[in-house]
């Protein structure tokens, strides 16, 4: 499209770590004003670091603004494999903080995984809302009445 099949009435987009994730943030402080307390599990390598550093700067941002100038607390990224199936480490390591708001960047049959294995040990009834990558659809139909 920007050599010989040029066109100028074409136009692409391409969603970005920073505007998906940025955008997820907001919606999930601004629908959710009380909680400023934040865990995140990402993926290792490049695309978990920029989840992450994305989520967590919203999330920074909005805070303030939507709770009259109250501060965020992010806290560092709990890194998992992008693979893996066993995620009680990094259950735990959510437990074991403050948070009451989630932040899940895995995706497919890893993040099946780790909610299903979070359920076990309460972490439903610890956090007031779980926000994740943009895979409901496989959610809906893996976990289906108990999504």
């Amino acid at each position: 499209i920007t050599h010989e099949l040029f066109n100028r009435h074409i136009f692409r987009t391409t969603p970005n770590a920073h505007a998906q994730y940025s955008a997820l943030a907001r919606a999930l402080v601004e629908n959710h004003p009380g909680v400023v307390d934040w865990a995140m599990v990402v993926p290792e390598g490049e695309y978990g670091r920029d989840v992450a550093r994305s989520f967590a700067e919203a999330v920074k941002k909005y805070v303030p603004a939507v709770n009259a100038g109250a501060s965020a607390v992010v806290h560092d990224p709990i890194v998992v494999s992008a693979t893996g199936t066993d995620f009680r480490a990094a259950i735990n390591g959510v437990m074991s903080t403050s948070a009451e708001g989630l932040f899940i960047g895995v995706v497919g049959a890893p993040q099946i995984s780790l909610l299903q294995q979070a359920r076990s040990v309460g972490l439903y009834d610890k956090m007031k809302v779980i926000g994740e990558a943009g895979n409901e659809a496989v959610l809906a139909q893996a976990l289906q009445k108990n999504l």
